[in-house]
């Protein structure tokens, strides 16, 4: 059931990316600008909406999911000790020492993840030709 109506709101939404994209090309870029904030807040609702079906549905996955939840805010947390607040003065001149500090958390918490990927893809590649 649950698949169905993501399947559907996938359809709609597709349909209206190729309206805008068609009205985009005709010179009306503030459809673009509206239908991308009306397209988060479907997604930001449809994820919390689908995550409660799936809680509710398999309660033994909470476990799994707030294992995600907390290894994440562990990570940001990680980042944002390892950022520094030095504004430099390359950046621009409304840029304040809490702005360059979460800046810095967002690209180590970026390195951090890609880096991560990286290795268990290495791992899973070497304990494959092990087995």
């Amino acid at each position: 059931m649950v698949s169905k109506i993501s399947q559907y709101v996938m359809y709609v939404l597709m349909g209206i990316s190729v309206i805008v994209t068609i009205m985009a090309f005709s010179g009306n870029y503030n459809a673009i600008i509206y239908t991308m904030y009306c397209f988060f807040f479907v997604s930001v609702i449809l994820a919390f909406v689908l995550a409660g079906i799936g809680m509710i549905t398999n309660p033994k996955g909470i476990k799994s999911s707030l294992m995600g939840l907390g290894g994440a805010a562990v990570l940001f947390g990680i980042s944002y000790l390892l950022s520094d607040n030095e504004v430099l003065k390359i950046y621009s001149s409304g840029t304040t020492p809490s702005d360059s500090k979460l800046i810095g958390m967002g690209l180590i918490a970026m390195y951090l993840l890609f880096f991560g990927s990286i290795g268990t893809v290495v791992y899973a590649a070497i304990s494959k030709m092990f087995k």
